[in-house]
């Protein structure tokens, strides 16, 4: 089970939300409290002792972060999910276009030999296919530059699709370290 599936099945077993911060002496973090004919009623969460007057502040804040905790590991699992989504998307694309690129490249460089043999054998053969020399030889300029820029492009293809599975682990490493950090 990956630590991804291991936060949301915590998640899910817990207490649903909303859950809010108390003071009644302690902090308390409790679901549905109310306070009715000197009763204090909830359903109690987590108790936080202070034990001075100087630690109220930041226990305070320590209760509000440990009573939004739910609904951030929520929202951060959602925005994990789908960056990795669209990480996938892109990385699929980009593989996609690598090999439409490359198909490109051998459908010219096949074009490319043919234009070859045909202007070494037509232009030895008669002195009138001079003008079809220039055009073939103008036309294989043009296929050499497109297939220099072809190939740039899936180098530059190759190197974002790195990036994006960079991007992704790195992701995941941060998830998998919140995740170890909250246990």
């Amino acid at each position: 089970m990956s630590k991804q599936e291991e936060i949301k099945q915590a998640l899910a077993a817990a207490t649903p939300g909303p859950w809010e911060v108390i003071n009644l002496g302690s902090i308390n973090i409790a679901k549905g409290y109310s306070h009715i004919d000197g009763k204090h009623t909830a359903q109690w969460i987590a108790e936080m002792d202070v034990q001075e007057e100087s630690e109220l502040e930041q226990a305070e804040a320590d209760a509000e972060l440990i009573a939004k905790a739910p609904e951030y590991i929520a929202y951060l699992l959602a925005c994990v999910e789908g960056l990795e989504v669209s990480k996938e998307i892109e990385i699929e694309n980009h593989a996609q276009s690598c090999f439409d690129y490359q198909a490109q490249i051998q459908t010219l460089h096949d074009e490319n030999q043919s234009l070859r043999r045909s202007l070494t054998s037509e232009a030895v053969k008669d002195a009138n296919y001079n003008v079809e020399l220039v055009r073939l030889r103008k036309e294989l300029e043009i296929k050499d530059s497109t297939i220099e820029t072809l190939t740039k492009q899936i180098t530059d293809e190759v190197a974002i699709s790195a990036a994006a599975i960079v991007e992704r682990d790195r992701l995941r490493k941060g998830i998998d370290e919140i995740a170890v950090g909250m246990y």
